[in-house]
């Protein structure tokens, strides 16, 4: 199974200061990497889920083999997952990391900027 993930907050909130985000196209994304999944010509079970770091945690106990997360990123390395307000969640590398080698994952694909 790959779990497959999105998120595009609509307010980066950091110091003080809100900066409304760019929206990006996940379901073009999304869409990319199914047709590249049928490609394989193999059975793959595909479990999307909402772009909550809370959801991927969730995700993780039907012990999912991949990962693919498409969203924003900064450049000291942190990857914008929502809130349930719409607001970014900033989870750096170092978390996201540690959260994967808990896992059964076997990879993570990455689909953002700076990352």
């Amino acid at each position: 199974m790959v779990v497959m993930s999105s998120a595009s907050p609509l307010v980066k909130k950091q110091f003080s200061k809100s900066e409304e985000l760019d929206l990006l196209d996940h379901q073009k994304e999304f869409s990319n990497v199914i047709d590249a999944l049928r490609k394989t010509e193999r059975e793959v079970i595909v479990k999307k889920v909402p772009g909550t770091l809370e959801r991927f945690q969730q995700a993780l106990s039907d012990q999912p083999d991949g990962f693919h997360f498409g969203g924003h990123g900064t450049k000291d390395k942190f990857l914008l997952f929502e809130t349930s307000e719409g607001e970014a969640h900033f989870v750096s590398q170092e978390e996201l990391k540690k959260i994967i080698k808990q896992s059964s994952l076997k990879f993570a694909f990455i689909a953002s900027c700076h990352s």
